[in-house]
């Protein structure tokens, strides 16, 4: 039946997915946990390759069997490594309350059929490990031309792509490797790491303001300096309250009161 059973392709091998037997198992059991078809969870649609869930009940949900599953801490680090890789994807629902997990070329992984249009690439047998072969040959094609960038900065800009499309879902189709370029050029000639651009980069975009405004590289290197205060900002005034936040109530009432009658003198005089 439909949904009993689902294609692993012996090249997985290949790739980083199975550079550690924790991340490959993960990423099967997400394989395995995923929609085949598409269903509705609290009003939302959630497609195949994709499944809704609470971070609290991940563990039990993807290891079912398992009398000491990993830590929610253990899980998330190793979904942030499948997503740096690029199998795996986790947004938050705007409602906060669940979140969506996908893996966003589970229909090439699991279709079956293969059109007159496609390439050997594009088959059944197109894989994670054909993706990152693909995308390192596309780094030296282009080692020797004016567009030069390293595998991290690639991967990184699908990455982005991908959170872009959800802000905008009409945007064009970018150019990946124009893209990462720009991703290169932050690196070497702003002198920044690509850790502080994937961080800026994920506060613009969790935004309700920068979010359309930064949807590409470019605008994201030119806007880089303003975000970073900005970014820093906010998480400063997260972290640490307020001066009036460590006083009482009537304190700050009292302070208030003085400060209308030192004005109201002023305002007399």
């Amino acid at each position: 039946m439909a949904g009993d059973w689902v294609k692993v392709h012996r090249k997985i091998l290949d790739s980083s997915v199975s550079s550690e037997d924790e991340l490959l198992g993960l990423f099967t059991r997400i394989l395995l946990s995923v929609n085949y078809r598409t269903k509705w969870f609290q009003g939302m649609e959630i497609k195949p390759g994709q499944f809704a869930f609470a971070w609290r009940k991940l563990p039990s949900r993807l290891y079912p069997n398992a009398s000491n599953p990993p830590a929610i801490n253990t899980i998330r680090s190793r979904l942030k490594l499948l997503g740096s890789i690029g199998v795996v994807d986790v947004k938050v629902h705007p409602s906060k309350r669940f979140s969506i997990m996908s893996v966003p070329n589970w229909q090439r992984y699991q279709d079956r059929t293969v059109s007159k249009s496609d390439t050997v690439v594009d088959t059944v047998s197109d894989t994670v490990a054909d993706t990152e072969r693909r995308r390192n040959k596309k780094v030296k094609e282009n080692s020797s031309s004016q567009l030069r960038f390293d595998p991290t900065d690639y991967e990184f800009v699908e990455e982005m792509s991908r959170k872009v499309k959800d802000v905008l879902p009409r945007a064009k189709e970018p150019n990946l490797e124009q893209w990462a370029n720009t991703i290169r050029l932050m690196r070497e000639r702003d002198s920044l790491e690509l850790s502080e651009i994937r961080t800026v980069f994920e506060w613009a975009n969790a935004d309700d303001f920068w979010s359309p405004n930064i949807a590409c590289p470019s605008k994201l290197r030119k806007q880089f300096a303003k975000l970073h205060v900005l970014s820093v900002k906010e998480r400063r005034d997260v972290n640490e309250p307020s001066p009036n936040a460590m006083r009482s109530g009537s304190d700050v009432l009292a302070e208030n009161r003085r400060k209308r009658e030192a004005r109201h003198k002023q305002e007399a005089l």
